[in-house]
């Protein structure tokens, strides 16, 4: 028995399982369970049963084949044969592989979304705090600041900053990837290490050039000066 529905049925070793076949009824005793990889897409089964314990019961037959010559022989098969029923295991993957893409592609666009909100809000709350800042400003160059240190200080800032939110948005992608995977497509779960690195350096590099934009405009000419004045 495959040990991923025996852990669903709530089956173990030595349990009794009955069946309903065409004609009857019939029960089998666990004697072992197996791991079985899906994903391989081999001919595999969830229950394996001795010789003669399905006598009695309909059977079917299944094998593969490998085909690429395109689908002529398929629909000869269909016409000569209406019962035999044939799957296009390269088609279903194809479909598979552009779910998956497409999966993919919304995940990415959320990613997006998430830095680019995690960006508007520091911006916004540095916007609310501008006032502020002239006056941290104004104090820090009365106290001998230089223009240079007072605009590493602000890049630096802002850089860390944009870090942060990249942090946050690679965390909540990879909690959404992370669910996907394993709650939706029922997958191992495989973090994409990219996240963590391009986020941070994305968000860094933008905010670290608004802070860069915002050092030179603060620090322009005498304005800190009117502003301590005023």
């Amino acid at each position: 028995m495959e040990e991923g529905l025996a852990k669903r049925l709530n089956v173990g070793l030595g349990d009794t399982v009955t069946f309903t076949g065409d004609t009857q009824d019939f029960s089998a005793k666990v004697t072992s369970l197996r791991k079985v990889d899906w994903e391989s897409l081999r001919p595999n089964f969830f229950f394996i049963f001795p010789s003669g314990a399905l006598d009695g019961q309909p059977q079917s037959w299944l094998t593969s084949f490998r085909w690429e010559n395109g689908n002529g022989m398929l629909t000869q098969l269909n016409r000569e044969f209406p019962t035999i029923s044939l799957l296009d295991i390269g088609a279903i993957l194809r479909q598979v592989g552009q779910v998956l893409e497409q999966v993919s592609r919304a995940l990415e666009v959320m990613v997006v979304l998430v830095t680019i909100c995690g960006v508007l809000l520091l911006l916004a709350q540095v916007q609310v705090g501008m006032r502020q800042r002239h006056q941290e400003l104004v104090v820090y160059r009365t106290l001998g600041a230089g223009k240079k240190l007072l605009r590493t200080t602000l890049w630096s800032e802002f850089a860390l900053l944009g870090l942060v939110a990249g942090l946050v948005a690679a965390i909540g992608a990879e909690t959404a990837l992370a669910v996907l995977q394993t709650r939706v497509f029922d997958f191992p779960w495989e973090p994409d290490w990219r996240l963590w690195v391009i986020l941070p350096l994305c968000g860094a590099v933008m905010l670290s050039l608004c802070g860069g934009w915002l050092g030179a405009r603060l620090l322009k000419g005498k304005a800190l000066f009117r502003q301590f004045s005023g």
